[in-house]
């Protein structure tokens, strides 16, 4: 039906307005065969209405387009013969001579179709079809290298008449702002008028947001983002969801291997674990990734050959290292045939080149067979570079995560904090952060986002104290959350947002859902109490006690570790509990890859840690206990050797032999001089 009101939008200029009724009724069944989806059957019908007999160029018009349409070389070669021999007995007719130009650019003969459209504005300078086929065909011209902007200009300057004329032609006004965008034009009122016209449309929304994110309003362009992947088709979606683009080979594998579900915890999880600040719903180096996807589709993308940007060799570099620092071109010589484009980069301080030739002449250049076998593993195997700069100066942190049960459907996670006070002091005027933000955010093992708190401090109010050689600034969250296996982000910060700590860990209150004997986690903690005035935000409350945790895990010789923990489901007999609790150092690798790291993979269980003699290893008995119990104790660790261990807490309940397991890394520093005072 769209086919119809084409053609009846150009009846009566330049044909015949009284046409036969044998003219008529060759088109009219036409179109009704096409109206049922039967294009073969109009094809046919119009092929044998006598043609070269009819007085009205609308059925050789809608032949040609037919069989243009059907998209093989040799339907389009019928369809310029057919449009041919119309101009031949119609002459100058506007309908004619518009399709015959769209036969000539799909044929790849450009010039051709540019004299048809030509002769219509010569005739009608305000034609509005012939306007845009030729705004269409000098925006191609430039697209064929990304280079000539004499082309591009003129692209712009016939593209916006046609945005004026016929508003509703949305390619029109897709290609005018992408003219605009490259020639360095202002063009935001502009997207946001044809998004008023075409709310829609997945590019608009894109392009909005691409002109958000060059203008730093990341929040915007996130929103402007997520409008128009919402509006894409499950193509667009997939293809900008998927990793294959960003990861090394190595890790793509295992991507492309998994099923939808796994592929998508992957997706949420890399793009966390890429995240500047977790805990923000903003993620710069995301929206960055969705930018060149559409950037590269915007100028690499080959409608000739089906290929979106993304899959073109040009956009696969663009999307994974961005726009390289210089583009030089030149003709080819005895080792190439065609243009070539050499695009240059510095990536992590060694000098690259990509190489482009295109050899076909169709205006996509490929990384050639010659050259493939030496850029195309590099291309494969390395990681994605980033380029976004947000202008906040990042400051060292480090995190300790302790999950305590507080009832029967809910537990607590406590994040302690060390931030470099040295760090932000020298990045950072006092006399610009009166205050400070403190921000968690937590996530389910699936890495969707569950909830988070922010808190903000006077400046003055945030402890200060010394860690062995540095200064540091200690700071205490605390998460109410349901039992289950959590990722847990960290983010200090001044509200200007120009200076920021962020750490990360994994938290797992899991096993508290179960009935049987369990214990928390092990919490490490300085046991002086807080001097007169010292902020709460500093300590954990727990047990009756304010403890000051030691987010280092690091100790001296001289210096026990004091450590707290807690007892659940304990079995009670007569009111009262009995167990056993058991301490041991075990010397101990290097911890595992946290999996903030490793796109959400859980660390290994730690197993046969009771294996082996431990190096240090304490026993306590109780008994005539209350029910819910807490332990507080200190171990000497005097006769360890410098090195990495792990402290487990063993726990058997007496009347039931269930028993419990608790472990947490320990670091015994060679040297006093590190102690946490």
């Amino acid at each position: 039906m769209i086919v119809t009101v084409l053609l009846t939008a150009g009846v009566g200029r330049g044909a015949d307005a009284h046409a036969s009724p044998h003219d008529t009724r060759a088109i009219h069944d036409a179109e009704h065969c096409l109206a049922r989806g039967d294009t073969l059957t109009a094809i046919r019908l119009l092929e044998h209405s006598h043609l070269d007999d009819q007085t009205d160029p609308r059925a050789c018009v809608l032949l040609g387009r037919l069989w243009r349409e059907r998209g093989t070389i040799e339907a389009r070669l019928r369809s310029q013969r057919v449009l041919e021999t119309a101009r031949a007995r119609f002459g100058n007719d506007r309908t004619v001579l518009l399709e015959l130009g769209r036969t000539y650019f799909a044929q790849g003969f450009y010039r051709d179709g540019l004299t048809c459209f030509r002769k219509v504005l010569a005739r009608n300078p305000d034609d509005c079809d012939a306007r845009f086929m030729v705004g269409r065909y000098y925006y191609l011209n430039w697209k064929r290298m990304n280079r000539f902007l004499d082309d591009l200009a003129a692209a712009r300057r016939e593209l916006r008449a046609v945005v004026d004329c016929d508003p509703a032609n949305v390619d029109a006004a897709l290609m005018y702002l992408y003219a605009c965008y490259t020639l360095g034009d202002t063009s935001s009122a502009e997207c946001d008028q044809q998004l008023a016209r075409h709310p829609d449309c997945f590019e608009l929304y894109m392009f909005r947001g691409l002109l958000d994110f060059d203008a730093g309003r990341y929040p915007e362009c996130a929103e402007r983002f997520a409008r128009g992947l919402d509006a894409a088709g499950p193509a667009e979606r997939d293809a900008f969801a998927a990793l294959g683009p960003v990861l090394p080979v190595s890790e793509r594998d295992r991507y492309d291997g998994a099923i939808a579900d796994a592929r998508a915890t992957m997706q949420r999880g890399y793009w966390l674990g890429a995240d500047p600040d977790p805990t923000t719903p903003v993620n710069e180096l995301a929206l960055e990734h969705a930018r060149r996807m559409f950037l590269a589709d915007m100028l690499f993308s080959h409608p000739a050959g089906k290929q979106r940007g993304w899959e073109t060799d040009r956009g696969e570099v663009f999307v994974k290292f961005g726009r390289p620092m210089a583009i030089d071109y030149t003709l080819g010589d005895h080792a190439f045939d065609g243009v070539i484009e050499i695009w240059s980069y510095a990536l992590g301080g060694v000098f690259h080149q990509f190489v482009f030739v295109d050899e076909f002449l169709n205006g996509n250049p490929r990384i050639p067979y010659e050259v493939s076998d030496v850029l195309m593993p590099f291309l494969r195997h390395s990681p994605a570079v980033s380029s976004v700069e947000t202008g906040v100066v990042p400051v060292p942190a480090s995190a300790d995560v302790t999950v305590f049960r507080d009832d029967d459907l809910s537990s607590s996670i406590y994040v302690a904090a060390l931030v470099d006070a040295d760090s932000l002091r020298a990045a950072l005027d006092p006399s610009r952060a009166d205050r400070m933000v403190t921000r968690c955010a937590y996530f389910d093992a699936a890495w969707n986002r569950e909830g988070g708190m922010a808190d903000t401090s006077w400046a003055s109010n945030v402890g200060e104290r010394r860690v062995g050689e540095r200064s540091v600034l200690e700071r205490v969250c605390r998460l109410s959350v349901p039992f289950d296996r959590y990722h847990v982000a960290f983010a200090f910060e001044d509200p200007a947002a120009s200076v920021r700590a962020v750490a990360r860990k994994d938290a797992d209150s899991s096993r508290f859902a179960r009935d049987d004997l369990a214990v928390s986690d092990i919490l490490l903690f300085d046991p002086e109490a807080p001097l007169p005035g010292d902020p709460a935000g500093e300590t954990i409350d727990r047990g009756g006690a304010r403890m000051r945790p030691r987010v280092s895990h690091r100790y001296p010789a001289g210096q026990p570790v004091n450590i707290y923990l807690e007892t659940y489901n304990l079995d009670v007999a007569e009111g009262v509990s009995a167990y056993d609790m058991r301490i041991a150092i075990y010397p101990a690798p290097d911890d595992e890859s946290p999996s903030w790291l490793d796109w959400g993979r859980r660390a290994a269980e730690v197993v046969g840690l009771t294996h082996g003699e431990p190096a240090v290893a304490q026993s306590f008995h109780r008994e005539g206990r209350r029910h819910v119990e807490s332990e507080r104790v200190a171990v000497d660790i005097d006769a360890l050797r410098p090195g990495r261990y792990r402290l487990v807490v063993e726990i058997t309940d007496l009347h039931s032999g269930s028993r419990a397991v608790a472990h947490t890394p320990l670091v015994r520093e060679a040297s006093p001089d590190v102690s946490e005072r």
